[in-house]
């Protein structure tokens, strides 16, 4: 058994953007929602881009998700050992819900909006790999 771990110390300062609320906020209880992530890394040398979608989304059933939010991600940075210099670009898109739910009100995104920011990561591994 091959054992390793890491220990990620990440500080970062927003460049731009902002999020936009929606009036009037309607505010509803959200119930045990989830996400799930997809994403990809490119590099060459200490060099790297990224990209990844994220959706958040309430499970009806075993077989039913109803999404209500994205948030994209790109970027790219300089890594060298345990060390990471980035640029990222974040923005957030809600999904049109077309969807009732029968015990409470159509879920209504209640934000948008986008940001980037500049970001330094450490990375301390250990164990075999």
């Amino acid at each position: 058994m091959n054992l390793w771990y890491a220990l990620i110390l990440e500080a970062s300062i927003w460049l731009n953007g902002g999020i936009m609320q929606y009036e009037p906020l309607d505010a509803l209880y959200i119930d045990k929602p989830i996400a799930a992530q997809i994403g990809a890394e490119l590099g060459y040398g200490p060099v790297f881009v990224h990209a990844s979608v994220l959706t958040d989304m309430f499970v009806y059933d075993l077989a039913d998700y109803w999404p209500f939010n994205n948030t994209y991600n790109a970027g790219a940075g300089l890594r060298y050992k345990g060390l990471e210099v980035g640029l990222e670009h974040s923005c957030y898109h809600p999904m049109v819900p077309f969807q009732w739910f029968p015990w409470q009100k159509a879920v209504v995104p209640a934000f948008e909006g986008s940001m980037s920011r500049l970001y330094v990561r450490l990375r301390v591994e250990g164990g075999a790999r």
